[in-house]
């Protein structure tokens, strides 16, 4: 189990080409499909947890993201991953491997649960471009500016399409853990800040993530009514092909 900590900054199309016109050619590049999944009865986002199965030029990994804590326009929640193969992945979108047998060790809040089924709610496909800056990092005034130390940031540009059309750009960076030896988190929230001003973008923080802002576009409830009864779902028999794209081809896992 982690814990993430990152600042989502809300960007509009203009605004993330600029962004990408200064930071340079993208060090990565990769698309990203994002399979949501939930109980039938929507038991995980009911307590504040999104899962996810993402396909990726590497691979599946399969991500549950705990509650959200906000501290100031830093977000931090429980992560747990883990990398699958293309057979558990098909299981998985099949309806065949219930909460407590998916290959992640669940939090106290989840394991109650018990063998619930796993179903997918939907896709969102995402294109990240991981754009490398080096920056003089911003420090305290009283500290005085005899070194002025740089700080590199790995920047995640994304640009989300949705199911009901819609597109997010955005930007992310993942902020180090507390005592981990990297710059103050505020130091480097102010760094970032400067060289976006310098761009003329506005710092427009974003409260929800990409898992949240899809069940309402996709008319999907976040949470279900404590006393309504369950209706049982049955998870959709079809078996799924996953695609990796790898520069200009594609591949099917068989």
């Amino acid at each position: 189990m982690g814990i993430e900590r990152e600042l989502k900054l809300r960007l509009t199309a203009a605004e993330a080409a600029r962004l990408s016109r200064a930071a340079g050619p993208a060090q990565r590049e990769k698309v990203q499909i994002n399979h949501y999944l939930d109980t039938p009865a929507g038991e995980l986002r009911e307590r504040h947890f999104g899962l996810r199965l993402r396909e990726e030029d590497d691979g599946l990994r399969l991500t549950l993201k705990g509650p959200s804590q906000s501290t100031g326009d830093i977000h931090q929640r429980l992560e747990i991953e883990a990398d699958l193969p293309a057979t558990e992945g098909r299981r998985i979108l099949d309806g065949e491997a219930p909460l407590n047998g998916l290959p992640i060790t669940l939090p106290d809040a989840l394991a109650e649960l018990g063998p619930q089924a796993i179903v997918p709610l939907g896709v969102v496909r995402n294109l990240r471009r991981i754009l490398n800056v080096t920056l003089p990092l911003s420090q305290d005034p009283k500290a005085g500016d005899s070194s002025r130390p740089t700080v590199a940031l790995a920047l995640e540009l994304d640009e989300t399409r949705f199911q009901d059309g819609s597109v997010d750009h955005e930007l992310e960076l993942e902020l180090a853990p507390h005592g981990a030896g990297e710059p103050p988190a505020e130091n480097v929230l102010a760094t970032l800040r400067a060289y976006l001003h310098g761009l003329g973008i506005p710092w427009r923080p974003r409260g929800r993530g990409k898992f949240w802002r899809f069940l309402e576009r996709s008319g999907i409830a976040p949470h279900r009514r404590r006393h309504a009864r369950r209706s049982p779902v049955r998870a959709p028999r079809r078996r799924h092909q996953f695609r990796w794209r790898s520069g200009a081809r594609n591949k099917t896992l068989a």
